[in-house]
């Protein structure tokens, strides 16, 4: 089950990171600006959950899916907990 998990934080943190790199920096900068609705913010999240879930071996997703109940919920919350870490190390390196 640890290792289902573990297995989970690691592609939820690469995703997470391409995802920020390539397009919800300027996405989350652009809906503060009034330039773009926050529904698209949301909708990249569940972009991300479908591109973990999809990535992860079926043996893998499987157990979790038996040990955490409403596992995209718990995806979804996984890619939250990875954006926050990244903004939160982004403004440490900002000072």
């Amino acid at each position: 089950m640890w290792q289902a998990i573990d297995r989970l934080e690691d592609t939820a943190e690469k995703v997470v990171a391409k995802t920020e790199q390539t397009v919800a920096e300027e996405l989350r900068q652009a809906v503060k600006n009034g330039k773009a609705d926050r529904s698209k913010l949301v909708a990249l999240g569940e972009k991300a959950c479908n591109e973990i879930l999809q990535t992860m071996e079926p043996d893998v997703v499987n157990v979790l899916r038996a040990n955490l109940g409403d596992l995209k919920t718990y995806v979804l919350s996984t890619v939250e907990a990875q954006v926050k870490r990244m903004k939160e190390a982004k403004e440490n390196l900002r000072g």
